[in-house]
C-alpha cells in the first residue's frame, strides 16, 4: 500500500507549524496582555509592562520557531535526505557489473512514497536490462527461442529434456492449448490470432523463472514445466494463473478463446517424454469436456 506522498507530508507539517505558532502566540498574548490591562500602572509603568510583554512574546515565538525548525529538519532528513542518499548508493551498486544482493537488501527503501517507487523501478530496470544483456550476449539465444513470442522453443526443450530435467527430483509438465484459436483465425484473420498468442506468451513470461520453464513448441501448443513444486502446488498454481489470464478475445465475440490445460507429475526415476505424454492425454480430455 502506498503511503502519504512527500508533498502532502510537507503540507501537513507546515499546517501544524502554523497552528502551533498561532496557538502559542495567542495563548501568550492572552495571558500577559490581559494581566497588563488589569493592573493599574502609572504611565511609565504601563509602558514598561507593555514592553516586557512584547519581549516575552517575541522571545517565546522565536524559541518555538527554533524548536519547530529543528523538528522539521529531522523530519525532512528522515523522509527525503536519507532515502535519497540510500537511493544514490543503490544506483552505484546497480551500476557495477556484479550485483551485491546483500547490500541491496540492506538498503531497501520502505518509505511508502515516491522515493520507494523510484527505488523499485530502478531495481526492476536493472533486472530487465541484465536479462536483455545476457540474452544479447548468448550466441544461441535466438536459436533457442521462438521468434514471435520469445518463449523457449523446441531446441531448448529437447536440450533440457536430455541434460537438465533428468537431474531433477520431481517434475510437473503442463500442456496448454488455446480453445477456439482456429475459429478466431477464420473470423478475424491471422493477425488477430498472432496478437492472441502474443498475449498468452506475455503471461507465460511473467510466470517463468529458473524453476518454471515456458515453451511454445508449435502453433498454439504451449508447455510449462515446473521443477520446484509438488503436484498439488503445481496444479493450484496453474489454476490460479489460468483464472488470472482469463478470456483471450473480445467480450463481444460469439465465441470464447481461453487456455485449456492438462498436467502430469512425476518424481524420482522418470522420463520427461512420458510425463508430457500423460499431460497431453489429460489436455485432450479437458478439450473435449470444454
Amino acid at each position: 500500500m502506498r503511503g502519504t506522498s512527500i508533498s502532502r507530508r510537507v503540507l501537513i507539517l507546515t499546517v501544524c507549524i502554523l497552528f502551533v505558532l498561532v496557538a502559542f502566540s495567542t495563548f501568550i498574548a492572552y495571558v500577559f496582555y490581559s494581566d497588563a490591562l488589569v493592573f493599574k500602572y502609572e504611565p511609565g509603568e504601563l509602558d514598561y509592562a507593555r514592553k516586557s510583554f512584547f519581549v516575552i512574546l517575541i522571545t517565546a515565538e522565536v524559541m518555538v520557531a527554533i524548536v519547530l525548525a529543528v523538528i522539521a529538519s529531522l523530519y525532512i532528513d528522515y523522509l527525503i535526505t536519507k532515502p535519497v542518499r540510500s537511493l544514490t548508493t543503490v544506483i552505484d551498486i546497480l551500476s557495477t557489473e556484479e550485483d551485491d544482493k546483500g547490500s541491496l537488501q540492506e538498503l531497501m527503501i520502505k518509505s511508502g512514497d515516491e522515493v520507494e517507487e523510484l527505488y523499485r523501478s530502478i531495481v526492476k530496470y536493472k533486472e530487465v536490462t541484465d536479462e536483455r544483456i545476457r540474452n544479447a550476449e548468448s550466441d544461441n539465444w535466438i536459436e533457442q527461442h521462438d521468434y514471435m513470442t520469445m518463449l523457449d522453443n523446441n531446441e531448448l526443450y529437447d536440450r533440457r529434456v536430455k541434460e537438465y530435467y533428468p537431474q531433477m527430483k520431481h517434475i510437473f509438465v503442463a500442456c496448454l492449448k488455446v480453445l477456439n484459436a482456429e475459429t478466431l483465425k477464420e473470423k478475424l484473420g491471422a493477425e488477430a490470432e498472432e496478437c492472441m498468442l502474443q498475449k498468452v506468451a506475455r503471461e507465460m513470461r511473467r510466470l517463468a523463472s529458473e524453476t518454471a520453464h515456458a515453451y511454445r513448441l508449435d502453433g498454439d501448443n504451449f508447455v510449462l514445466i515446473f521443477t520446484e513444486y509438488n503436484e498439488k502446488e503445481s496444479r493450484s498454481l496453474m489454476d490460479e494463473w489460468i483464472a488470472r489470464v482469463g478470456r483471450l478475445n473480445r467480450e463481444g465475440d460469439s465465441f470464447e478463446c481461453r487456455l485449456v490445460w492438462g498436467g502430469a507429475y512425476a518424481e524420482n526415476d522418470f522420463k520427461t517424454a512420458d510425463v508430457r505424454y500423460r499431460a497431453l492425454a489429460e489436455l485432450e480430455r479437458n478439450i473435449k469436456g470444454a
